[in-house]
């Protein structure tokens, strides 16, 4: 047994220890899917990410609107399902890591870098796959948004430079393919 495998075991005992309505619990909830995260991605069984995701969507549950942990549990939880969608191509899990990214945002408008940087890139995913303008347009924006957050010197900041040159480079390939007319417009919006 692995020292991941012992820490998932005390991960499961210390969510029997929180019965249902205990404060504790969601925490509980969280260590364990967390973990099982962390094998997922060492070993790439996807049984251990659904069982992630299934813990993250029942944790989400002592968090009501408003409780300061609510925000964390959705991002989190977004970001399993945009692994989800990475392994499977199922759009409706990137759609709703789309939804839960959008609901962080709502509960912590401007938002914080690394939340700003996650929708983006789920957008920017849906993007590649559907090749809606409006995805990309968004993402580009908020990689913007994100970038101005993360001061020069700061480690993410480089990430938020090439996830944005990659939007900015699919935008510039999206102009060429589009009439004259069109891209005329376009460009005046960026």
């Amino acid at each position: 047994m692995t020292e991941l495998d012992q820490r998932i075991g005390h991960n499961r005992q210390e969510l029997h220890c929180h019965p249902q309505g205990d404060a504790d619990r969601a925490g509980a909830h969280f260590n364990l899917a967390d973990s099982l995260d962390d094998r997922y991605r060492v070993r790439g069984r996807m049984i251990d990410l659904d069982e992630a995701i299934s813990l993250h969507r029942s944790a989400l549950e002592p968090y009501p609107v408003g409780h300061f942990d609510r925000p964390d549990a959705l991002h989190f939880f977004a970001l399993r399902l945009s692994e989800q969608y990475d392994a499977q191509g199922t759009i409706p899990d990137l759609d709703e890591a789309i939804t839960l990214g959008r609901a962080v945002l709502e509960l912590h408008p401007p938002g914080k870098p690394i939340t700003l940087f996650s929708l983006a890139c789920y957008l920017q995913k849906r993007f590649m796959n559907l090749g809606a303008n409006a995805d990309l347009d968004e993402a580009i924006l908020l990689h913007r948004s994100a970038l101005k957050l993360r001061p020069e010197g700061l480690s993410d900041r480089s990430n938020s430079l090439q996830q944005l040159a990659l939007c900015l480079n699919e935008w510039y390939d999206k102009q060429t393919t589009t009439p004259d007319w069109k891209r005329r417009s376009l460009s005046a919006t960026y």
